[in-house]
């Protein structure tokens, strides 16, 4: 499903119980964007539902949720693998100097010296911060997104700028 309106958050990975919960991974950048009442759209590849969400838990990274009209574990079971999807405009605002993953995909990111490091490709979270991947060609580079390496983002511009931390983040040969 792609709709430029829409954007992926998370996706379901399995049932919880016999009551129609379901275990959500949540993208790093959109844990807190979803509370009782919120409508969002499931997808996998060819199909689509809107849906509203009843229920959501966080435990950690991972959320219980249960969805209007999902009451027992074979209507769960039927949603594993889906993703979820937000109206772009529905997302919350961020404070300042925090950013939405699809703010930041595909923004170049240079060192302190001007030098092109690589496209930010992917980011992931660990339990102390989140990492932000950003490749050239074979070389990867791992950046943690924390303010001691992080000194600028412009969204406008679709640039990162880092310190020169080399030996913290680079990876040879991914």
């Amino acid at each position: 499903m792609k709709d430029p309106g829409y954007l992926r958050i998370g996706v379901v990975t399995r049932p919880h119980g016999l009551g129609g919960h379901l275990r959500v991974h949540l993208d790093p950048d959109s844990r807190g964007s979803l509370k009782p009442g919120s409508r969002v759209r499931l997808a996998d590849e060819s199909h689509f539902r809107e849906v509203v969400l009843e229920e959501i838990n966080s435990q950690g990274r991972v959320c219980l949720v249960r969805f209007k009209g999902v009451r027992d574990r074979e209507a769960a079971e039927g949603l594993v693998g889906w993703s979820i999807f937000r109206e772009a405009g529905d997302l919350p605002v961020l404070d300042d100097d925090h950013y939405y993953w699809y703010q930041m995909a595909g923004s170049q990111v240079f060192d302190e010296e001007d030098r092109l490091l690589g496209i930010l490709e992917e980011m992931f979270s660990t339990p102390a911060h989140d990492i932000w991947v950003a490749r050239s060609g074979k070389k990867e580079y791992l950046i943690p997104a924390v303010d001691e390496v992080v000194l600028a983002v412009d969204l406008e511009k679709k640039t990162v700028r880092v310190k020169n931390w080399k030996e913290l983040w680079e990876v040879d040969g991914c």
